[in-house]
């Protein structure tokens, strides 16, 4: 069995996530996988005894000991263009795209400076392409000299303090998104009315417990892909041209940018919760108990911001879900309508037709499953 040999330099959410991917596409393609997050150099000395090949991180790693043996990088672009990266442009515009859909025209980026984390100088500099007059977080008066949290925090205060408002910020990473909720918090700007908040390195599966937006890059997808051009090294296959981009996973959008409704907090919470929660069996009378007010009092508000009732807006997603579901997955379709609230599927199959124009088996595109 060939070995492959990862060395990402250390472990951070972006490599965890990287490694993960990688390790589950090794598995499948029946290659053993050696990992060292702290870049072992004793390892490192005996590298072409215990790998095949490798997965690096860091383009200074490259090429001096790896010998002859085959690599692809991941993470940064500037590795001699032989890796699979996430794409920062297309995340940058993701972001740019969701701060003006929240109706933000003042735009900025806080992310790490460290110079050991260049992926987050990629981010910031694809973002500014994407954005015009972006305005970026710089190390100020109070970490001039020495470098402390404390002093790091007071510069960032300053900085909010100096930026227009409203204001949309892309965070590098969920570290420093909570610094910058700490720091919004202590000069007593509004979430996300003044200050709108976006974090690049979410992972989609597990929402934020802070109410944190932001970009999934699929950096699993970025590990899986990596190990396939490696792999093909390995077995003198064609490799697929390097380097390649992997686009985002998608946009999670939670409290902290989530600018709609901005005059109806109690609507926005509605659809947040929604979003967030479920609906398909939910009813006007739970949600309103939930929210401590009664079910006219709900009814009035949300029809005054939206313009429809709860009960259309809860019909209108269970639709618009019943139809995800029967366009993507092979489920059956009387599973799909019990699951979305529906006691007789014989209703469900009406609505989907009232509301697409096609029934639910014309939906399939061919599928052989009845409902």
């Amino acid at each position: 069995m060939q070995t492959v040999l990862s060395l990402l330099f250390y472990n951070n959410p972006y490599t965890v996530r990287i490694q993960q991917g990688a390790a589950a596409e090794a598995r499948r393609l029946g290659l053993a996988m050696l990992h060292d997050s702290n870049f072992d150099w004793d390892l490192v000395d005996r590298v072409g005894e215990v790998a095949d090949g490798l997965l690096l991180g860091r383009n200074r790693m490259v090429p001096d000991w790896t010998g002859e043996l085959p690599w692809v990088g991941v993470l940064l672009p500037q590795m001699e263009g032989q890796g699979v990266f996430p794409d920062s442009r297309r995340a940058a515009e993701m972001a740019v795209t969701h701060f003006q859909e929240q109706k933000l025209t003042h735009l900025a980026c806080y992310r790490n400076l460290d110079p050991a984390e260049p992926e987050h100088r990629e981010l910031e500099a694809a973002f500014v392409a994407s954005a015009a007059k972006a305005l970026l977080f710089r190390n100020g008066a109070h970490v001039k000299d020495k470098w402390t949290m404390p002093g790091h925090l007071q510069d960032l205060e300053d900085w909010l303090r100096t930026l227009p408002k409203p204001v949309g910020i892309l965070c590098g990473d969920e570290d420093h998104a909570s610094r910058l909720l700490k720091a919004i918090d202590r000069v007593g700007l509004g979430i996300p009315e003044q200050v709108a908040v976006l974090v690049y390195g979410i992972d989609m599966r597990h929402p934020s417990a802070l109410g944190l937006s932001g970009i999934d890059p699929d950096f699993e997808a970025v590990g899986a892909e990596a190990v396939r051009a490696l792999a093909a090294r390995l077995r003198g296959e064609a490799v697929p041209p390097l380097p390649r981009w992997v686009p985002p996973k998608g946009l999670h959008m939670d409290v902290s940018s989530d600018r709609r409704f901005s005059r109806h907090p109690l609507v926005r919470r509605v659809i947040q919760d929604l979003e967030r929660n479920g609906f398909a069996r939910r009813n006007v009378a739970e949600i309103a108990c939930e929210l401590g007010i009664s079910k006219s009092s709900l009814n009035l508000a949300f029809r005054e911001a939206t313009g429809n009732s709860i009960a259309d807006e809860l019909k209108r997603r269970r639709l618009e879900q019943g139809v995800h579901l029967l366009e993507t997955t092979d489920r059956r379709i009387t599973n799909i309508a019990f699951d979305l609230g529906y006691e007789q599927p014989a209703h469900f199959s009406r609505d989907i037709k009232k509301h697409t124009g096609k029934t639910p088996k014309q939906l399939r595109n061919g599928c052989d499953l009845v409902s």
